[in-house]
């Protein structure tokens, strides 16, 4: 594998604190269930639009990569213990395809990092995962 010709530097979104609208999950009491979530765990519950125990979620929206070719917008952050999650739409803003090389994005604690779709097509969106642990 040769070295990435582009660097892609994300910026990470400043931390969330529990706000109106945030939806905490718990058992029928309101208690927030203390099992220890993990990245694999924060990470497939994001995939499925369902949030582990534990997990709060909001509406979030930063943008947290802009170039002349592609932007990604948060658009939803999840939060539990150490670990923030995004979901966050990318917009291709060529005429092009446009592949996401995701492998070559990095942010200080980015542990996981997926996409619906790793190449864009022109003019299209598709759904980023991020998740981060400092």
């Amino acid at each position: 594998r040769k070295p990435a010709d582009t660097e892609v530097v994300v910026t990470l979104p400043p931390t969330v604190p529990a706000a109106p609208g945030a939806v905490p999950v718990g058992d029928a009491a309101g208690q927030v269930l203390a099992s220890p979530v993990t990245v694999r765990d924060l990470l497939v519950g994001m995939l499925r639009a369902t949030p582990p125990p534990g997990v709060r979620v909001a509406p979030h929206t930063a943008v947290v990569l802009e170039t002349a070719a592609l932007r990604i917008t948060t658009t939803r952050v999840y939060v539990t213990g150490t670990l923030q999650g995004y979901v966050a739409e990318a917009v291709n803003r060529t005429a092009e395809p446009l592949p996401l090389r995701l492998p070559e994005y990095s942010a200080p604690g980015l542990t996981a990092l997926s996409a619906t779709a790793e190449v864009l097509p022109p003019h299209g969106t598709t759904t980023v995962y991020l998740v981060f642990q400092p």
